[in-house]
């Protein structure tokens, strides 16, 4: 390419937009609350109080009501910054084990308003935790056994410990004034906690490695045995005498073993590759199993309550297993928790969540706080996009094309008719009787759908680049393409689509989302990039907000953008100004956030654990009698010049200063006033002047430091903080005074 064609091509970029702002991430008082979160994956621990099931997951605890056991539903939750691990209950408060050291208390006497009263750091991992009178055993990777004293709950105290050396401990059991463990690095290890305050270790059976999960109980002749099992077989040891402990028997199951449970005379074991498998274990010296129950792909844990075991699966659902005989268990119920959803769509009071093996989960969203299960409609592919229209929802699959289901009655989905493209699929959008599917090929296939049993094919079209995302405004398809920037495609005849034009972006565009005359796209190492198509065939560039994050997804409503981004959080961007979008809320998450979508000041979000819930309360602007009233801009940004340039260009700016008018009752100056008085106050502001390059990388600053009011130029070399030369292209230059900010494009051109 020669000379004059990159001059040519910059000079489009640059012709897109006289204007635009830079707003560094920052993290304001969170305004973001998660209300609920429901369909979680990696089920930790969970504890029963008659019909009530607490149970911990990634990062918090959560509430179920068990009364109809084939349809549990969750009360209350409380979110916890935490990686939980275990939960013990004792009178109204849930004690939480969390591998960030902590033991969090949750005051649980309100089922439905769960709230965190305290936290306790120790020295190492909480591993496991059991509250016994007052008092709470905590087993702690590296260091052992501690005892705390909760009493008060508010007021934690660690009053004993018993370190074990070369002990990661995992897992603990209580019996009469004995604590047992187990963990890696040593088999079994025994504690006399008969004085919380000086536990002593009295015995140790090492010949088991790596052991997962112990369990003790004496038997008829008052002999006590443990139970435990590490990743590949099962054993009962006697402890009667803590000083002597032996082996009575073992069994090595087919499968990797991943939990235990043991209830009276049966050992309930969770096997990786198989599911349930049920021990009889009343004669110690000969355990054998009786019956076995598929439960899963990848089964990953147990619970006992009364006649019911729990059994969590790493990639699907946790099954319900009815143990009443425990010679012919069966499934009772299933209460899903799925790897985790991929895409969402609220339409009225349900949320429709698309996850990625197991199916559309419809929940009943009219209390975002409680949200309920409706109905599930399984569909055990690779899903990946979900749209609702009408009495319809469309959903793809990445090898399965495209399927409508019927859900005129949210509780009874009922499926309708598929369509099944070359190649694979990755998302659909809907709109006035029309389907476009997104497709692996780079095209966009449309389908007449006013019939949705009866599909008819119309036209398609390749897009000129890599397709990411499209949006539909009118007679058009606004494309997100990776390499080309922003497409235009008309639709106007569904037979034979076409592209209009496409516009290079300042970043790689991977999403895209219309709102009223807007245009929002999210640019790689950019951010979001805001596009006026009041002429929808000519998109002008309007402003952009820089983050440096990676958007994962975007969605506009009322004055405001919601993204998702790669580190973890969620943004709110202030548009009541396009042209300076301005940061005004952030929900850090703890697992990637995914796709979303935003109904009035609710947001539903996706991520890799659950969905969840979020309340968005936008900041409260001052009264007049609160604010002092701005008289001027606090600064003019001029466009450099000459531009392009090569080498050296002249960037006028102007300094208004802090100047505002100011009602004072106190006071007599300039103006008189009712009520008071008005006067006018000058005084210097702080001013930077920054030169970026189009990755938001700092390239070089040029003024830093507190200006008058006044006009001034300040001349850019071309050269880095170091001296050296930059090459040709765009770059972006920033002025901010106070917190006000503004940033505008130059094109260099060696």
């Amino acid at each position: 390419m020669n000379r004059f064609k990159i001059f040519a091509f910059i000079l489009i970029l640059f012709f897109l937009t006289p204007l635009a702002r830079a707003e560094n991430i920052s993290s304001p008082d969170s305004n973001i609350v998660k209300l609920s979160s429901t369909l979680w994956a990696d089920l930790r621990d969970m504890k029963f109080r008659g019909t009530t099931g607490f149970c911990v997951f990634f990062d918090g605890l959560a509430i179920l009501d068990l009364t109809d056991i084939n349809s549990p539903s969750q009360i209350g939750q409380v979110e916890l910054s935490t990686k939980g691990q275990r939960v013990d209950i004792s009178g109204n408060y849930a004690y939480v084990a969390s591998a960030d050291s902590f033991i969090y208390v949750v005051d649980i006497s309100s089922f439905n308003d769960p709230y965190l009263i305290d936290s306790f750091k120790i020295p190492d991992e909480a591993m496991d935790i059991k509250v016994r009178d007052n008092f709470a055993f905590v087993t702690a990777r590296g260091t052992g056994l501690l005892i705390l004293d909760v009493y008060d709950p508010q007021n934690i105290a660690l009053v004993g410990s018993c370190r074990v050396s070369d002990f990661d401990a995992q897992s603990l059991y209580l019996l009469d004034s004995l604590a047992y463990l187990v963990g890696e690095g040593g088999g079994l290890k025994v504690i006399n906690v008969s004085s919380p305050s000086f536990p002593f270790l009295v015995g140790s059976y090492d010949a088991i490695d790596e052991a997962i999960r112990v369990f003790a109980n004496k038997d008829d002749q008052d002999r006590t045995y443990a139970c435990l099992a590490n990743s590949y077989e099962f054993r009962i040891l006697d402890v009667s005498d803590p000083a002597n402990i032996f082996l009575v028997s073992k069994y090595v199951p087919k499968s990797d073993l991943a939990d235990l449970f043991v209830k009276d005379d049966y050992a309930y074991l969770a096997l990786t590759n198989e599911g349930l498998l049920v021990l009889d274990i009343q004669d110690k010296k000969s355990p054998r199993p009786v019956s076995a129950v598929s439960c899963g792909d990848y089964t990953k844990g147990v619970f006992i309550s009364s006649d019911f075991a729990f059994v969590s699966d790493l990639f699907g659902p946790a099954s319900i297993i009815n143990i009443f005989n425990p010679d012919r268990p069966f499934s009772a119920g299933v209460y899903k928790l799925p790897r985790f959803s991929v895409d969402v769509f609220v339409k009225e009071n349900f949320a429709y969540v698309l996850c990625d093996n197991m199916g559309l989960y419809i929940l009943n969203v009219e209390d975002p706080s409680h949200p309920r299960i409706a109905s599930i409609f399984e569909a055990r592919y690779n899903n990946n996009g979900v749209w609702v229209e009408g009495n319809f929802a469309y959903f793809t699959a990445l090898l399965a094309g495209m399927r409508i289901v019927d859900v005129s009655d949210p509780s009874h989905p009922q499926a309708v008719s598929g369509y099944y493209p070359e190649g694979y699929s990755y998302g659909v959008r809907v709109k006035d009787g029309f389907a476009y599917l997104l497709n692996s090929k780079n095209d966009i296939q449309i389908i007449d759908v006013h019939d949705p049993h009866n599909l008819i094919p119309r036209g398609f079209i390749e897009t000129p680049g890599t397709l990411k995302d499209i949006t539909i405004r009118g007679d058009y398809l606004y494309v997100a393409d990776l390499e080309m920037g922003l497409t235009t495609i008309d639709v106007s005849d569904k037979d034979n689509p076409f592209v209009v034009r496409s516009i290079p972006t300042v970043g790689r565009c991977t999403n895209v989302f219309s709102r009223a005359n807007f245009l929002f796209l999210a640019a790689q190492q950019v951010g979001l990039e805001i596009y006026d198509i009041t002429d929808p065939i000519q998109p002008s560039f309007v402003g952009c907000y820089f983050s440096e994050e990676g958007i994962e997804d975007i969605y506009v409503e009322n004055q405001y953008a919601y993204l998702t981004t790669y580190t973890n959080c969620v943004r709110v961007i202030d548009l009541s100004f396009p042209s300076f979008p301005s940061l005004v809320g952030t929900y850090h998450s703890r697992d990637n956030p995914g796709k979303l979508m935003v109904k009035e000041e609710h947001i539903y979000l996706c991520d890799n654990r659950s969905f969840k819930i979020l309340k968005f309360n936008p900041p409260i602007t001052k009264s007049k009698d609160e604010f002092v009233e701005g008289l001027v801009s606090p600064f003019e940004l001029e466009q450099n010049y000459p531009n392009p340039f090569n080498p050296a260009t002249k960037i006028p700016f102007t300094v208004n200063g802090s100047q505002f008018m100011v009602h004072s009752p106190n006071h007599t100056t300039h103006e008189k006033a009712v009520g008071g008085s008005r006067f006018i106050v000058h005084s210097p502001s702080h001013t930077t002047l920054t030169i970026y390059n189009v990755l938001g990388q700092k390239v070089r600053t040029l003024v830093d430091k507190d200006r008058m009011p006044g006009d001034y130029q300040v001349d850019w070399d071309g050269k880095d903080e170091k001296g050296k030369e930059v090459g040709s292209g765009v770059y972006f230059y920033k002025l901010k005074v106070g917190k006000f900010e503004e940033t505008k494009k130059m094109v260099l051109i060696r």
